[in-house]
């Protein structure tokens, strides 16, 4: 069978597709969008890769003038959210004064297995490319969806994708032990010759569920924020969503997935931000709703205690240290290498070193045999922005994810507690968990991230727009109580009533 002209044909439909959605469907095509967001750096053992959301992407892109030109409703609508430019200008201004500097082609003259696009000549500029082609995904969601029904398919979307990522994830794991026909990862690690999906406890190969996201890690993103939006669902009470793609048995096939790709970095994500999500939803919902937050806390914790009395406690015990003690130790080489650059060099801190320097500029300061055949990315995307973009970059950026934020949850105080209001406390907590999560994964490389502010962004209009809509009549009342109290004179009350209006 011939694999490439598969592969080929994939992308020509896709983009096939995505161009008819575009010119003709626009309001379909971000839930189009979303559904292929999981497919990542993962291919068949033959050879077929999928990578089909930044095609799509890209088609968008391209497509646009003649989108604009053909539908009215989207003109005008293609705007970047002001708070989010300064990040922008911040990170391009530290790319392009890397390459004035030209200090990262100096440095790593002696770099052995970096050209084509991972090389120091033409990452940066790639990395800059991708970064403004998924901020395009916050433009794109705030112009194309502008209602609640829309917001629920996008929502819808997000379950769908996961809800495949974890069945096909358990069949992936499940095939690697029987010898099944499986994707599987199509980079790897030097001493790892399975690459990211296989790590070694007590000499025994471990496999982790990465399904057709790419890493395991990526996979976890997923199923983390369709875990909260799951929950968030339950106890807030949104109604106008499959039931089955909220219900306890997909809750649960979603914590045992997320527990089998072994990421580290989204374990103490969730560990973080859940308790502030926790007490962002229960100071919003009814006292009745607290009982579904705790039957939907059991579940998930039964769902852990199930793995691992299945996997056996000593086997569990064995894992935990492989991916969580040992782990621990891995991830300071490159946070301790960066630290340690920016006080050899803390004039960098105000220009940034460029986006995908870190690859080049770190290797002297640690051993990059675990990384050799990578480029080396760190696992703080708040330190990696620090470090790449500046001081000024990761302000710019805190300043947009806060603001929002602190918008949305004013906004949903001051809103009745309808449904409005309570999606608008869903897409704070899911953007919550995204954020805490970038602290110990590099999340800003997905577009999942600028999905869901987009969505935040586009919950938070919809919710001004209600609020401004909603007009107290409070001198109609007065004016109903004068006239049953002196209906004789109803023409004065009248009179009143047009003059104050």
């Amino acid at each position: 069978m011939n694999y490439e002209l598969i592969t080929v044909s994939l992308y020509v439909i896709t983009a096939l597709a995505g161009l008819w959605i575009c010119l003709v469907r626009p309001q379909i095509f971000i839930p189009f969008l979303v559904l292929l967001l999981p497919t990542g750096n993962f291919s068949y053992e033959f050879g077929v890769t999928w990578t089909c959301w930044k095609l799509l992407l890209v088609v968008l892109v391209v497509t646009l003038p003649a989108t604009y030109a053909r539908n009215d409703d989207v003109r005008g609508r293609f705007r970047l959210p002001a708070l989010l430019l300064p990040f922008l200008l911040a990170v391009t201004a530290s790319t392009f004064v890397a390459y004035a500097h030209d200090q990262a082609s100096q440095i790593v003259s002696g770099v052995i297995g970096f050209d084509g696009l991972r090389g120091p000549a033409v990452r940066p500029v790639v990395q800059l490319l991708s970064l403004l082609l998924r901020i395009f995904v916050v433009v794109a969601v705030v112009a194309f969806v502008r209602t609640e029904n829309a917001i629920h398919q996008v929502i819808k979307a997000v379950l769908i994708a996961s809800t495949l990522v974890s069945i096909y994830g358990l069949y992936q794991v499940a095939g690697y032990y029987m010898g099944w026909p499986i994707m599987g990862i199509q980079r790897a690690q030097q001493d790892l010759s399975g690459g990211y999906g296989i790590f070694v406890v007590a000499g025994r190969e471990v496999f982790r569920l990465g399904s057709f996201v790419g890493e395991p890690k990526e996979a976890a993103k997923f199923l983390l924020t369709s875990l909260s939006i799951i929950v968030g669902v339950k106890v807030l009470g949104i109604k106008r969503l499959p039931a089955w793609l909220t219900s306890y048995w997909n809750l649960t096939l979603h914590a045992v997935a997320l527990i089998l790709t072994f990421a580290t970095s989204s374990f103490f994500g969730l560990a973080v931000a859940a308790p502030l999500v926790g007490i962002v939803w229960l100071g919003f919902i009814r006292r009745s709703r607290v009982q579904t937050f705790l039957a939907a806390t059991v579940v998930l914790g039964l769902a852990v205690f199930i793995l691992i009395r299945a996997v056996g406690t000593k086997e569990a015990e064995r894992i935990y240290d492989a991916r969580v003690v040992e782990r621990v130790g891995e991830i300071d080489s490159p946070e301790g290498a960066a630290l340690r650059f920016i006080g050899d060099h803390p004039n960098t801190l105000a220009t940034g070193i460029g986006l995908g320097n870190s690859s080049f500029y770190l290797r002297p300061y640690f051993t990059p045999d675990y990384y050799r055949p990578l480029t080396v990315s760190l696992n703080s995307s708040y330190l990696e922005i620090l470090l790449e973009g500046g001081i000024a970059a990761l302000l710019t950026l805190a300043i947009f994810l806060i603001g929002w934020l602190l918008r949305a949850m004013r906004l949903a105080k001051q809103l009745p507690r309808t449904e409005v209001a309570a999606i608008l406390v869903l897409l704070v907590g899911v953007s919550l968990i995204v954020a805490a999560n970038g602290a110990f994964s590099s999340t800003e490389g997905t577009g999942q991230i600028w999905l869901f502010w987009g969505l935040l962004i586009t919950a938070c209009n919809i919710a001004q727009a209600r609020r401004n809509s909603q007009i107290p009549p409070l001198k109609a009342v007065n004016i109903r109580l004068v006239r049953r109290t002196a209906p004789r004179k109803p023409e004065m009350v009248v009179a009143g009533s047009n003059s104050s209006f």
